[in-house]
């Protein structure tokens, strides 16, 4: 994500740039992107230029000491969110466990 003088990766640079080129896309081709696929559109209803973008990149153990601050301010300047592939396994299986807690629970209330 960084690299050791906390700068932004190359990788994080053209993860941003892809986001930033898609947002340009979807300006210029709002009606393409929205219209429905049967109308020889994308089915994307909803879409917009200016949702947040998402990026999972680098594991949370690369990271350089004082580069947090950093990350969050550039995804806050430029509406993306940037995480570690280690947030987005720690979220899926934070919310496996609470499905299967949920799960348990309503088949104890069924028995």
């Amino acid at each position: 994500m960084f690299n050791k003088s906390g700068d932004p990766s190359s990788y994080l640079i053209h993860a941003i740039r892809q986001i930033q080129d898609w947002r340009i896309w979807l300006h210029a081709n709002q009606n393409d992107a929205s219209r429905l696929r049967l109308n020889s559109g994308l089915g994307l209803s909803g879409i917009r230029a200016d949702l947040p973008g998402l990026i999972f990149i680098g594991r949370r153990s690369a990271l350089p000491p004082g580069v947090e601050q950093r990350r969050h301010q550039m995804g806050r300047e430029l509406n993306i969110k940037i995480h570690t592939y280690d947030y987005l396994v720690e979220s899926v299986s934070g919310r496996a466990l609470s499905l299967a807690a949920e799960r348990l629970g309503w088949e104890d209330r069924q028995s």
